[in-house]
């Protein structure tokens, strides 16, 4: 593998505006690609200034920088991929509490529904409401404009249609 070097003063793609502001001398630059496994160009690594001799880069040199570069790939392709993983899991982190809210929020729904719909049902496991909760009177008000419940008894059907609203 052997690259031209021209010297960089002298190639007209060189921008000499560096050199001149920092007072730097740049003799050589090698640039080469960083490549993932799919070999995708993910980044581009340099060196300047080879320090001995003139300061040019051997094809022993330009070997050990691309070899270089390709673990340098593989850290950033694993760096990318770490990075994902834990938007993935924030991603699903939300979405667990948010079910978790859905249900805390339908078993409320279904608490009160079983306190307000029928307070004179009586059952084995329940008496009336009003005197579980040792009142004359049980009143429910509903702030939801739009939703109408029809007094079912079936909390299947009630459960589906607060998931349905939902969506």
């Amino acid at each position: 593998m052997r690259f031209p070097q021209l010297g960089v003063q002298k190639d007209p793609r060189f921008n000499k505006e560096v050199d001149i502001k920092t007072g730097y001398r740049t003799h050589s630059i090698c640039c080469m690609p960083i490549l993932n496994k799919d070999n995708v160009v993910i980044g581009v690594a340099q060196i300047i200034n080879k320090k001995t001799g003139t300061h040019e880069f051997t094809n022993k040199d330009l070997i050990v920088f691309r070899n270089y570069l390709i673990f340098c790939g593989i850290g950033l392709s694993n760096a990318q991929l770490f990075e994902l993983s834990i938007q993935e899991f924030k991603k699903n982190q939300s979405k667990s509490y948010a079910i978790m809210s859905l249900q805390n929020t339908i078993k409320s729904i279904t608490s009160l529904k079983k306190l307000t719909i029928n307070p004179t049902q009586n059952n084995e496991h329940h008496s009336s409401s009003s005197t579980t909760l040792n009142c004359q009177q049980i009143s429910h008000y509903s702030l939801e404009k739009e939703f109408n419940y029809n007094h079912r008894n079936d909390n299947q059907e009630y459960t589906s249609s607060l998931l349905h609203r939902l969506k």
